[in-house]
């Protein structure tokens, strides 16, 4: 009955924190000693799994008690500090002192030299028969799935709980037994199967995955290549457009030439018109004064003519109109057709019309007008 009796007043629920280790230099800065030296690691978050004590329990037997100090001190805590621990919690077991040492770590007096108190030395049997405590659980089942893990596979434990969010977790007495080659094997081909199953899920998706790319590309391909056609029906339109228009301006100032040429063509025969009316006009009044002359009985001497009257057209339309004496050579003529000349500078000729002859100021420029028989008036042409 004593023994039942410890039993019912070990059964209660408690909870159980795990930390994942810390960076070993946060863990000096938030318990501010060296020894802390258990909470190493790259992961500084936590999570709580929730135990419930069911018919298991620890002892406190000499062997038991110095596991549980090994246990401490191979987390990393000192030597001292284990002891405090174990005593403070009354040997409970490892976990409660590691949650002691978590409550106190701040404490000044926490790594001073401790020696186990006479009523309960560290190593040595229980005094009292009615404090000896139920036997150790010999495995933790999860509550939420029902998987069973070994009572020292505190790394599987977490491992469970982080990937599949798992809290409730009770402490059983069953021990886990070991697999056999059986179960091994069906083990081991079940994972294959699983294994396989995702490989081909993997593929299958990955088939899926690759017949989609290729109607993105050809879908791709199809609009590059329309975008491609229609850039090419845009740019033969424009050079259509451009080749158009230079053929329109083409057309155009060949036409403004030809309507020049046509105005130069009237303008050049109205000025013929006129010198052949100007020529006409003079031999008219000529064979006029000559008729009564050759009528008259006595026929007069000849008229002699002091001056004659020349009219040089120039190139650019205009005329240049002077008298000369009849005695004056051709060089004034030149002389006086360069420094009138509105059509630029340089060297001449000028040339009758009817009959045609021309003259030169290197050639003709000694000769008189009445020599040159350019008398009494005379109509010519410049030249370059």
């Amino acid at each position: 009955q004593t023994l039942k009796a410890g039993r019912e007043e070990k059964k209660k629920d408690r909870r159980v924190t795990y930390r994942r280790p810390q960076t070993a230099t946060k863990a000096r800065k938030t318990r501010n000693n060296s020894n802390n030296t258990a909470l190493q690691g790259h992961h500084p978050s936590t999570f709580t799994l929730t135990f419930q004590l069911k018919h298991c329990a620890r002892t406190d037997s000499p062997s038991d008690t110095m596991a549980d100090l090994k246990t401490l001190m191979d987390m990393g805590f000192g030597e001292n500090r284990a002891k405090r621990a174990l005593h403070k919690t009354g040997y409970k077991g490892a976990q409660v002192a590691m949650d002691w040492i978590f409550s106190h770590g701040d404490d000044p007096d926490i790594d001073d030299p401790f020696d186990a108190p006479q009523g309960h030395t560290l190593g040595a049997s229980a005094a009292d028969g009615a404090t000896t405590a139920p036997e150790q659980a010999g495995s933790i089942v999860c509550q939420e799935c029902g998987k069973k893990f070994a009572a020292s596979a505190a790394q599987a434990l977490q491992t469970h709980a982080a990937r599949t969010g798992h809290t409730d977790f009770a402490e059983s007495t069953e021990v886990k037994k070991p697999l056999t080659a059986e179960e091994k094997a069906a083990k081991v081909a079940e994972l294959q199967a699983r294994m396989a199953e995702k490989r081909a899920n993997r593929e299958l998706q990955e088939r899926k995955e690759e017949v989609q790319r290729e109607k993105q590309r050809r879908v791709s391909g199809k609009e590059l290549t329309e975008a491609k056609f229609k850039y090419e029906q845009e740019e033969m339109k424009r050079l259509a457009f451009i080749k158009k228009k230079e053929k329109e301006d083409e057309r155009k100032r060949r036409r403004e030439l030809k309507e020049k040429l046509e105005q130069d063509k009237i303008r050049r025969e109205a000025e013929r018109d006129a010198a052949k009316r100007e020529r006409a006009g003079a031999a008219a009044a000529t064979s006029a004064a000559a008729a009564p002359a050759a009528a008259a009985a006595a026929a007069p001497a000849k008229k002699e003519y002091t001056e004659t009257r020349v009219q040089v057209r120039l190139p650019n339309g205009t005329a240049i109109t002077h008298k000369f004496g009849v005695d004056d050579p051709l060089q004034k003529l030149f002389d006086h057709v360069a420094e009138k000349r509105t059509d630029g500078a340089g060297p001449f000729k000028l040339s009758t019309t009817f009959p045609r002859k021309a003259y030169a100021a290197e050639a003709d420029g000694s000769k008189t007008f009445k020599e040159a028989g350019l008398v009494p008036s005379v109509a010519m042409i410049l030249s370059t």
